[in-house]
This record gives structure tokens, C-alpha cells and sequence, in this order.
């Protein structure tokens, strides 16, 4: 479930918050000047796409999000981080018990990327039942 958990966590807290480009809207080409600020969060909660968009559901339908930006503006990294966050997501699986937020989270101050400067967490301690000796 972690592909999912990934998807649905990048639906509603997309990385990049905001973009700027020219839009093509009715056949009309709206140019870089005036600006037209994308809300990717926004556009990722809107009711007339996705039932609910403020609960978090690892059982929607998540095509179609922008959490990674979409057509030429979508991440050119965006397996590598995929990957990464998968492997952050399925480590622990078997392993800990639970996490537990211990404190105020603070987020990093950015109008466009989502970052955090602190998330105090406790990870509680491995399942025994789970756990698995390492090979000799």
C-alpha cells in the first residue's frame, strides 16, 4: 500500500505548492505576462474530481493528481523520488511498532515548496514477532 499511501499523501500535500506559466485555456493563449498562478494543492481537492478531497483515502482513484506537476511541467525526478519515498515507507513496515508525533511540527517558511524544519516524532521499538534475525 505504500504506492497508494505515497500517492494520496502527494495529492494532498503536493511538494511544490504553487507554479507560474503561460496557459492555453478555450483555445486562447494566455501569456506569461499577466502571471497565472497554478494551486497544485488546490486543483488536487477539487470536489467536481475527487469525492471527499479532504479525507485521506488510500482506496480513491488517484490518477489524474498533480502532486508531481503535470504535462511538460511535470518533475523530471519524479520516479527517483518515488523510489526513495517508497523505500522510506516500506523500511519500517514489520519493523516498528508505531510513530508518534512528540511535538509541534514547524514547517519550512515557502510560498512554493513544502519542507518541513522540524518533525518531532518517537519511533516506538521493533515488533518482536515481526522481527527477523539477520543471516550469519
Amino acid at each position: 500500500m505504500a504506492r497508494a499511501a505515497l500517492d494520496e499523501m502527494l495529492r494532498r500535500q503536493p511538494p511544490v505548492q504553487t507554479f507560474v506559466h503561460p496557459v492555453t485555456t478555450d483555445g486562447t493563449v494566455v501569456p506569461a505576462d499577466p502571471k497565472i498562478l497554478m494551486l497544485l494543492g488546490a486543483a488536487n481537492r477539487d470536489p467536481d474530481r475527487r469525492h471527499d478531497p479532504h479525507r485521506f483515502d488510500l482506496t480513491r482513484d488517484l490518477s489524474g493528481h498533480v502532486g508531481f506537476g503535470v504535462g511538460i511541467y511535470q518533475c523530471i525526478g519524479q520516479q527517483g523520488a518515488r523510489l526513495e519515498a517508497e523505500a522510506l515507507l516500506t523500511a519500517p513496515a514489520g519493523r516498528v511498532e508505531r510513530i508518534e508525533l512528540i511535538g509541534t511540527p514547524h514547517r519550512h517558511p515557502d510560498n512554493t515548496l513544502r519542507s518541513w524544519d522540524s518533525l518531532p516524532v518517537h519511533v516506538h521499538g521493533a515488533r518482536r514477532d515481526r522481527a527477523r534475525p539477520m543471516p550469519s
